[in-house]
């Protein structure tokens, strides 16, 4: 017989607050997050935990907010590192993507006066 556990399928407060930190903290998605550390749940099991559980449900959305952060980090290291244009491109156009979906009002495209559309991380790496 073996003693090896599996994944965790009991929900606690303090496993989703795990969770949501690792999220918050990463630029990776939740499928990799989950695979990668054996002490969370897959993220099929994730996902019904936030279906039902009302904490680990406004924890996520934090978290997935302050994802941002590391991905708008990870553009700027882009921009500066990868002498690859055309690959640069596409991780950053990927990440600004994102991070228009996670904090829309933030990141997502705003009006100015001329009418022109304009992200705020588009400002920021037009400044670089």
């Amino acid at each position: 017989m073996s003693n090896v556990m599996g994944r965790p399928t009991h929900y606690t407060n303090e496993l989703a607050d795990k969770i949501c930190d690792a999220i918050a903290s990463s630029t990776k998605g939740t499928k990799k997050i989950c695979n990668e550390n054996s002490e969370f749940p897959n993220q099929e099991t994730m996902f019904k935990w936030l279906a039902k559980h009302d904490y680990f449900n406004q924890q996520y959305v934090r978290a997935k907010q302050k994802q941002v952060e590391p991905l708008v980090d990870s553009m700027l290291d882009i921009v500066e590192e990868d002498a690859d244009v055309q690959r640069a491109k596409l991780k950053v156009d990927t990440y600004k993507w994102l991070a228009c979906k996670l904090v829309p009002k933030l990141y997502g495209q705003k009006k100015d006066e001329d009418n022109q559309s304009e992200s705020l991380i588009e400002k920021l790496i037009d400044k670089l």
